[in-house]
């Protein structure tokens, strides 16, 4: 038991409430008195409940069982990546440009293509 109250200890106060949720009995008083500790829980609900000491260890294993198993770490699938279609650009890469902003670098027909050139 020592061992599995640890997760209570790890999750309190955020456990709390969950305490009190399962066991209604039991009070705000003796929720803050139980202050994440297995053996104190157990004794309160020895108290508030009549239940034989087994009954009591078994009902916060049980809770604690039930918080480990919200707290175990899943492990998480890898997400499914997309193929890119052909119009698709990498991260970071420049944005294609339109054929109008590609046309409008070329000069016109009949001029020169750079200001210093012409008849020499």
């Amino acid at each position: 038991m020592d061992d599995a109250g640890d997760a209570l200890r790890v999750t309190w106060p955020a456990s709390g409430p969950q305490v009190q949720l399962r066991w209604s009995q039991l009070t705000e008083q003796d929720v803050e008195a139980i202050g994440g500790d297995c053996r104190h829980l157990v004794s309160r609900l020895q108290e508030r409940y009549g239940y034989p000491r087994e009954r009591a260890e078994r009902e916060a294993q049980e809770f604690i069982d039930d918080l480990d198993a919200v707290l175990a770490p899943r492990p998480h699938p890898a997400p499914e990546r997309e193929m890119p279609s052909g119009n698709a650009r990498a991260p970071g890469s420049p944005a294609p440009q339109s054929r109008t902003a590609r046309a409008s670098h070329v000069p016109p027909p009949g001029t020169s293509g750079s200001a210093g050139s012409g008849s020499g």
